[in-house]
């Protein structure tokens, strides 16, 4: 292995271990609604969003009831923002 093929590696391996460290702040409910969020429950960890920040080294955690508000509140924002913009 080269040089360049070990840095590569070892970045991999860092950046792989920051976001490790990451869950350790995963909370426990929903930043919105506070809904429990259970870590061992698969249904949970399937369906619920997790946003990563990583410069500001937080974790925010989102049940799919929330999620899909947001998402619904952000495709109207677009939907009337680019309507006003072609008038």
């Amino acid at each position: 292995m080269n040089r360049k093929q070990r840095k590569k590696t070892l970045d991999a391996l860092a950046e792989e271990s920051q976001i490790m460290d990451m869950f350790d702040k995963l909370p426990n409910h929903c930043l919105v609604c506070m809904a429990p969020y259970d870590k061992k429950d698969l249904r949970m960890v399937t369906t619920w969003n997790v946003v990563v920040r990583s410069k500001e080294e937080k974790v925010n955690l989102y049940c799919p009831t929330c999620w899909s508000t947001a998402m619904k509140v952000i495709k109207d924002f677009k939907e009337q923002n680019s309507g006003q913009n072609k008038s």
